[in-house]
This record gives C-alpha cells, sequence and structure tokens, in this order.
C-alpha cells in the first residue's frame, strides 16, 4: 500500500515537470497580451502621496522689518526755499530731488513751509495750486504768473511773493537774474523797497536784500553809538613854595 502511494506521488512529479519544462522545438510563438497569465503586461498604476508643510506666513512686524532692511535711501539735495515770516523773509533749507529744474524749485515755493513747531511764523502768500511756471532762459529766471493771481493779495504781500521767488530762484546753480511774465508778457513788479521794476528788465538779489530775517540771512540794524562824557571835578592846584622876602 506505501508504495502504491509513493508510486502515484511520483507520477504526479512527472506530470508536473513534464509541463514546466522548457518547449522541445526551436520555433518562437508569440504570447498575445493579456494571455500570459500573470498580468506582466499589464501597466501598473501606482498613488504616491506626498506630506507638504504648512506654509509660514510673516506677520506685520516681520514683513515691515524685512522691508525696511531691503529699502534704499533716496538722494536729494538741499535747498534755501524763502518764505514769509512776518513782514520779512527767512530761509529754510527743503529737500529736493538731485539737480532741481526751476519749475521743481517754483513747486516747493507753492507748497509752503514744512509744518512743525521750528517753523512757527512762516506763512505762504500764492495759493498752492497757482499755475506758476519757472525756466531757466540764459541764466535769467523766467517766472510767469496766470492773468488773476494777485487777486486779493495786497501790495505789501505781493512785495513779499516776489522777494521769496527772486530770493529763491538766483539761490539755484546758474541763476543771476529773474524776470517777470503774466499771461506771457512782462509785468512790472514791487522791489523790496515798494518801488515798481520796468516791466521789460530783471530783478536782482539786492532788490529785495532788504526783506531778509527770519531764520534766513540777518536783518540790516544800525548801531547807535553814545558818548557819554565823564565830568572830573577840578581838583586845589598845587601848593607853590615861596621865598619870603626878608
Amino acid at each position: 500500500m506505501r508504495r502504491l502511494v509513493v508510486l502515484s506521488v511520483c507520477a504526479v512529479l512527472t506530470v508536473v515537470v513534464a509541463a514546466c519544462g522548457l518547449p522541445a522545438d526551436d520555433d518562437f510563438t508569440r504570447i498575445d497580451p493579456g494571455d500570459d497569465g500573470f498580468g506582466l503586461s499589464q501597466a501598473s498604476t501606482s498613488t504616491v502621496t506626498t506630506t507638504t508643510e504648512p506654509s509660514t506666513t510673516l506677520d506685520a512686524t516681520t514683513s515691515t522689518s524685512i522691508a525696511a532692511t531691503t529699502s534704499s535711501s533716496i538722494p536729494g539735495v538741499f535747498v534755501d526755499i524763502y518764505f514769509p515770516i512776518a513782514r520779512q523773509l527767512g530761509k529754510v533749507p527743503m529737500l529736493l530731488p538731485p539737480d532741481p529744474q526751476l519749475n521743481q524749485v517754483m513747486a516747493r515755493i507753492l507748497k509752503g513751509p514744512p509744518e512743525g513747531d521750528l517753523f512757527t511764523g512762516f506763512r505762504t502768500i500764492l495759493p498752492a495750486d497757482a499755475d506758476v511756471t519757472a525756466n531757466n532762459v540764459g541764466g535769467v529766471a523766467v517766472v510767469n504768473f496766470p492773468d488773476d493771481v494777485f487777486d486779493g493779495i495786497s501790495p505789501n504781500d505781493q512785495r513779499l511773493v516776489f522777494g521769496q521767488i527772486v530770493l529763491t530762484m538766483i539761490s539755484q546753480p546758474g541763476i543771476g537774474q529773474v524776470r517777470f511774465t503774466q499771461g506771457e508778457e512782462p509785468m512790472s513788479v514791487f522791489l523790496g523797497n515798494g518801488s515798481s521794476s520796468v516791466a521789460t528788465e530783471s530783478v536782482l538779489r539786492s532788490d529785495y536784500t532788504n526783506l531778509l530775517g527770519g531764520s534766513g540771512d540777518p536783518i540790516p540794524t544800525t548801531t547807535t553809538t553814545t558818548t557819554t562824557a565823564i565830568t572830573v571835578p577840578p581838583t586845589d592846584p598845587p601848593a607853590v613854595a615861596t621865598t619870603a622876602e626878608t
């Protein structure tokens, strides 16, 4: 009985080995896709799971710090701008872009003095939106006013307006004189002493130096010298020795 079981097992192994062996012929037999019995010809798919770390958001403090670190300073140049103070003129150094044009300087005049306790008393006369232009024509600053810009401005204040423009413009490199026009026509202006200029002539810095004061150049002053006479009371004449007659 045991011998029969062994023979049966051997027979089965023989059949399996025979089935798994290579074919005896030399011909190539093509296996159609899907018929390989193992699914080797089928495309495999895989799922990749990616874990993303949560993004970090900069708060307002960090953002401000970065902006402050990467920002670059804007270069500029200080320009002496004259503003009325009481009935005189004072100069205030103002920061403007490098190599400012006369129109930029004129716009800063119209904007008025800066705010703050340091500039208390300074004021502006012309409206900030006045269409006043300035151009360099051969070393002469030609300043043009609109027709109605001086309506309601007293002659004394007009004198300060012309003075602040002349002193400011002549402070710019290459400018030695100022000529005023109104509606592109030559105009006569008040000088610092209250007189009027000739419409077709330019004015100079010296025409308005009597208006300087405030935080600008010192106001010309007159020094009065008082002489006090000191009276010395007379003293008795020294005694003179005499020789008595004998």
